[in-house]
C-alpha cells in the first residue's frame, strides 16, 4: 500500500503535462508483458516512465488491459474453478479503465486506477503458476478440415484445452480474427451465460478491432476468450425454453392440453 500511495502522490503532476505521443504496438505489448511478469516496483515503474516519457493514459491503459487477458490466457485449468471469475474481474476492471482514458475530463483518475489494475492483475500471478501451455507450435491440430466448426462442437464439452487447440490451428491457417470472436459470441448466446462472460466477449471483441495490436496479441486474446467460453459451457440452456414460452404465450398459444 505505502508503495502504491507513492506513485499515487505524482499521478497529478503526472496528468498536468499530459501525454501525446502514441505508443507502438511492440511497444504496448512490451509493457502489457511486464505487468505479467515483473515484481510490484517494476511494474509501477515503467507505466510511469511511460507516462512520464509521452504516452497517454489510453496506450497505459491498453496494455494493463492485454496483461490481464493474458492472464485468462494462461490460466492453469487446474486452479480452482471459482478462480476463472478472479483473473475475468481483474480484466473487465481494466477494459473499464481503458475505455474511461477517452472519456474523462482528467487523467489523474486514469492513472491511478492504472496503478491499481496493475497491482491486481499482479497479485492474480498465482494462477497462472504453472502457466497454461498455450504455445501455437504445440497444439495446432492435423487433419481438421473447419476449425471453427470444431470450435463450436467443441463448446459442448467443458474443454478449455481444445478449444486453445483449435483456435491455434484456425489461426495458423491464416484464419480471420474477427470471424472467431463473432463465434464464440454466437456460443455465448446459446448458453445461460452470466453478465460477466457478456463483458468478456465484448472487451475481447472490441480489442480485435483495435488498429494497434499485434498478431502474436490478438492471438492470446482469441484463446483466452475461447479457453473461459469453453470452460464454462454448456450450461443447462434454459433460457431458451423460458423465452420460447414467453413468445408462445404472447401468441395465445396452449402451452399444454388437459387430457380430460
Amino acid at each position: 500500500a505505502s508503495l502504491l500511495s507513492g506513485y499515487e502522490g505524482r499521478a497529478g503532476s503526472i496528468a498536468n503535462n499530459g501525454g501525446n505521443r502514441n505508443a507502438s504496438a511492440e511497444e504496448i505489448d512490451a509493457l502489457a508483458w511486464k505487468i505479467v511478469e515483473e515484481e510490484p516496483e517494476a511494474i509501477l515503474s515503467a507505466i510511469e516512465s511511460r507516462l512520464k516519457s509521452g504516452w497517454t493514459t489510453h496506450d497505459c491503459a491498453f496494455s494493463l488491459t492485454l496483461a490481464s487477458a493474458f492472464r485468462i490466457a494462461l490460466f492453469h485449468d487446474q486452479n480452482e474453478f471459482n478462480d476463472w471469475i478472479t483473473v475475468l474481474h481483474a480484466f473487465t476492471y481494466s477494459n473499464a479503465v481503458y475505455n474511461s482514458a477517452s472519456r474523462v475530463l482528467s487523467n489523474e483518475p486514469v492513472i491511478k486506477a492504472i496503478y491499481h489494475g496493475a497491482m491486481n492483475t499482479y497479485l492474480n500471478r498465482f494462477l497462472n503458476m504453472p502457466a497454461a501451455d498455450i504455445d501455437q507450435v504445440h497444439s495446432v491440430v492435423s487433419g481438421v478440415r473447419s476449425p471453427l466448426d470444431e470450435l463450436e462442437k467443441s463448446m459442448n464439452a467443458k474443454d478449455a484445452g481444445m478449444a486453445k487447440d483449435l483456435v491455434n490451428t484456425y489461426l495458423a491457417r491464416g484464419g480471420e480474427i474477427l470471424s472467431l470472436m463473432k463465434l464464440l459470441a454466437k456460443c455465448v448466446l446459446r448458453e445461460d451465460a452470466e453478465f460477466h462472460t457478456y463483458q468478456l466477449i465484448d472487451a475481447c471483441m472490441n480489442i480485435v478491432r483495435r488498429g494497434k495490436l499485434s498478431a502474436e496479441s490478438a492471438r492470446l486474446v482469441a484463446i483466452a476468450a475461447a479457453r473461459y467460453v469453453a470452460a464454462h459451457s454448456p450450461t443447462d440452456r434454459a433460457e431458451l425454453q423460458t423465452f420460447s414460452i414467453a413468445s408462445r404465450l404472447e401468441r395465445g398459444e396452449t402451452l399444454y392440453a388437459s387430457d380430460e
